[in-house]
């Protein structure tokens, strides 16, 4: 039974809509209200305008099983008959659901505190507003449940119900909607209601100055201020952000801090971040950016010329290059551009920068641009004819007073990339003034060890060495992201030309903690890094994103472009195998004329097994005579790969004399991968102590890289091997556990038991004499049957099998663990 006494509605059209819409059915959030069938007696809903409120009021009072007394508190008149209602009801279970708090009288507040606050068991109170209006009271606070304006954002799964019935917006566009509209059910209702009048565009341009929206905070935000916080709101916004100070600097009022705080609490789209500092809501941050320019367009320039001063002057050169822009001032864009663009791409924004050097004026552009692009390509130059043309544009146009120490560095890496091969003469050392940044400082020694001349193994290796223990993160190069990228991944391109003993899994490690978001397209450094997280998701045997590979591998030049191309045609050789994904993979190694070390460092041991599985000889010997040719006969992958061809005592005793000696290796996988073969040859022929020592090295080398890859690559065998020593696994159990539980191990189990329920004994007694190679009349002898029933078996083997031939049969039987 609901009682909801006389109320009307007459907040807008926007309001209404709200009203109307009903939303979408959000049980999580009802789901809060069950806690009034144990110790809490109020909830509250305290969050913005529009964010709901009413309309999860109303979808809860509907399902709920009582009489429900409901006032809008705007309404004295309502509260106290509310309030009465409550009191005289006889029912077993009382809800008194007060609207609009905020808005009471403080006879009212006092009225609902009361009832609040009473011994009353019936009765359960839900109070939604702006904000909390009543009385502190911490003992009501012991009972209250609270839910925020953050509760009520809607998710993805959300506004894609919400939006179900109109054309469903893609993926990335609802992200962008959502980070626009920070979920806000308002402005999700409004896109809703112009898609069904047709705006189809309405998903990618929607923010808080399309004019229902801002009509609305108008309305609901604005007029509600008096003239001092109004000016402080709108003239604050210069950035999502802002601290009390800034707001000071920028509005010029020495009360911008207590306005501020005021409207938080009022929870005015206004949010405090933390003891001195406030968040916009993004809807109200769009808007008002815009209504600053609408209203006074100087003083908006103005203003954001004042917090990039701010902003430079402590250190945050992010937030000063984006309200640089924002002031729309080219000269003074160009200027922030020569004293702080190198430092910015040195930590990672050269998307950002990018973006700036596009909005100087066009005779700053191409200078700015030269010198920008010129370090974006350091230190290979993938482009040589495109630097070229940099270098030329930067000699010949219009300079800075006098060269930076960055332009001296990238000139010394240029002359090194073009080099020739045997010119390893001493050049001038570069000299930079102490005064320098600390990311020019580290430019320079960075530069100091990737020209260092030599082709001697011992010589690679110490400047591998030294570049890892340069590019750690330290306290005072934490920021420098691209200049730590750029060093780490200069430290594995010298591992991945030359054999080395370097541990290359923390390297590899530091790059994916070390992200480039929204880099620029010329940007070399976030391309290889791109690639190289790649390699990271292929060791765990993650989905590889095809588009984002694609697109980046080819600007990170042709030895990393070459090694994506592999490991996504490693990948479909793993998952799916077959006769077309190791053709793939062979054809990428054979028509490599460079030899792409590291390519066929994590091609060789997966292609020569799937070859030896499908009983091509001549292939896999083929591959491994330009294994030992490219990669050296003594290095653990040319072990390997010898091993799985020859299967023997002796290639035991080799692979295990590389590996205890230390042999050289190429990638971070060789070593679990040599082990798992190890292991899986030992269980075939039943050398238990053997196989249970194998698979523990195996887990030890690949729990650091968190990768399972090594474990798809015979098969099914690996998870066999796995199970049965499962108990005997002491504390790697824990990480056996987590290989086996990983979907594609789980995947391959599932089929396994599936192929295996379809064969007959007999039939799978016959499977396993097929990798002996004998004619159809020798199994029959053996067997004591004659030749037609072997074909009918071998036919019946290849349908369940789904196989084409005996050798198909063979990969597909070892794969499942019948082998």
């Amino acid at each position: 039974m609901i009682d909801l006494g006389d109320i009307t509605h007459a907040r807008g059209s926007v309001v209404a809509l709200l009203q109307r819409s009903g939303l979408v059915d959000r049980p999580r959030l009802r789901r809060i209200f069950d806690a009034f069938e144990r110790e809490i007696r109020v909830v509250g809903i305290w969050a913005p305008a529009g964010s709901g409120k009413s309309v999860l009021l109303r979808q809860w009072m509907a399902t709920v099983d009582g009489l429900v007394c409901f006032a809008d508190a705007a309404d004295e008149a309502q509260v106290f008959d509310a309030i009465q209602r409550s009191r005289a009801a006889g029912a077993s279970r009382v809800y008194l659901v007060i609207d609009q708090l905020d808005r009471s009288s403080a006879q009212a507040r006092e009225a609902i505190a009361a009832a609040v606050d009473s011994g009353d068991g019936r009765l359960r109170v839900v109070l939604a507003g702006r904000f909390d209006a009543l009385p502190v009271s911490p003992a009501r606070w012991v009972r209250t449940s609270e839910i925020s304006g953050a509760d009520l954002a809607f998710t993805a799964d959300e506004a894609t119900s919400l939006l179900a019935d109109v054309t469903a917006p893609t993926g990335k566009q609802l992200r962008g909607l959502l980070a626009r509209t920070g979920g806000w059910a308002t402005a999700l209702v409004l896109v809703r209601r112009l898609r069904e009048t047709g705006d189809g565009s309405v998903v990618d341009r929607f923010d808080g100055d399309s004019r229902p929206v801002a009509d609305y905070l108008v309305t609901e935000v604005l007029s509600a201020l008096d003239p001092e916080q109004e000016e402080v709101l709108v003239w604050s916004a210069v950035a999502p952000t802002v601290s009390a100070a800034l707001a000071v600097t920028v509005t010029g009022s020495p009360d911008a801090g207590r306005v501020l705080e005021q409207l938080a609490c009022a929870n005015s789209l206004v949010m405090r971040q933390d003891a001195d500092s406030y968040r916009f809501h993004p809807i109200l941050w769009a808007f008002l950016a815009a209504e600053q320019r609408r209203r006074d367009l100087p003083r908006a320039n103005s203003a954001h010329a004042a917090a990039a001063r701010w902003f430079s002057a402590r250190g945050d050169l992010r937030s000063a290059l984006a309200q640089t822009v924002r002031a729309a001032d080219a000269a003074a864009l160009a200027a922030f551009l020569d004293q702080h663009g190198y430092e910015l791409i040195f930590q990672g924004e050269s998307g950002p920068v990018m973006r700036a050097v596009r909005a100087v004026a066009p005779r700053d552009r191409e200078r700015l641009e030269a010198d920008m692009g010129l370090l974006l390509a350091i230190p290979h130059f993938p482009d040589r004819p495109g630097a070229a043309q940099l270098l030329r544009v930067r000699t010949h146009a219009q300079r800075r007073a006098e060269r930076t120490a960055v332009d001296e560095i990238v000139d010394a890496l240029w002359a090194h990339a073009n080099r020739r091969r045997g010119d390893m003469r001493d050049r001038p050392p570069l000299a930079v003034d102490a005064s320098c940044s600390r990311g020019t400082a580290l430019l320079l020694e960075y530069v100091q060890v990737w020209t260092t001349g030599g082709v001697d193994g011992e010589m690679n290796d110490n400047r591998s060495a030294a570049l890892v223990h340069l590019g750690s993160p330290t306290a005072d190069t934490s920021e420098l992201r691209w200049l730590r990228m750029l060093i780490l991944e200069s430290a594995l391109s010298i591992v991945s030309r030359a054999p080395s003993r370097v541990d290359m899994e923390p390297v590899l490690l530091q790059i994916e903690r070390d992200r480039l978001s929204g880099a620029d397209e010329r940007d070399t450094v976030a391309a290889r890094a791109v690639c190289l997280q790649a390699t990271r998701a292929y060791h765990r045997a993650d989905p590889l994103s095809t588009s984002v590979l694609e697109h980046w591998s080819p600007r990170a030049g042709a030895r990393l472009d070459h090694l994506t191309q592999m490991l996504l045609a490693l990948d479909e050789l793993t998952r799916r195998g077959g006769g077309a994904a190791l053709a793939r993979v062979v054809a990428l190694i054979e028509n490599d004329l460079s030899d792409t070390v590291s390519s066929l460092a994590y091609a060789v041991v997966p292609a020569i097994g799937s070859a030896i599985r499908q009983g091509d000889v001549p292939l896999a010997d083929r591959l491994l005579a330009r294994c030992r040719r490219v990669l050296g006969e003594y290095s653990v992958e040319s072990a390997t790969a010898a091993f799985l061809r020859h299967p023997n005592r002796e290639g035991d005793h080799v692979l295990r004399e590389a590996l205890a000696g230390g042999a050289p290796r190429f990638t971070p996988l060789a070593l679990a991968s040599a082990w798992v073969a190890l292991a899986v040859h030992a269980h075939r022929h039943r050398r238990d102590s053997s196989a249970t020592a194998a698979i523990l090295n195996a887990l030890m080398c690949a729990a650091p890289l968190g990768a399972v890859r090594p474990f798809l690559q015979e098969g099914n065998e690996p998870s066999v091997v796995l199970r049965a020593r499962i108990e005997r696994l002491g504390a790697w159990r824990p990480v056996a556990e987590e290989i086996l539980a990983h979907p594609d191990m789980a995947m391959s189990e599932k089929a396994a038991t599936v192929t295996i329920a379809k064969l007959t004994a007999r039939e799978q007694e016959l499977l396993r004499e097929l990798p002996a190679h004998q004619s159809i009349a020798e199994i029959a002898g053996r067997r004591y049957v004659s030749a037609n029933t072997v074909k009918s078996q071998l036919r019946s083997i290849y349908s369940k099998l789904q196989v084409n031939g005996r050798a198909e049969a063979v990969e597909a039987a070892r794969r499942v663990g019948l082998l």
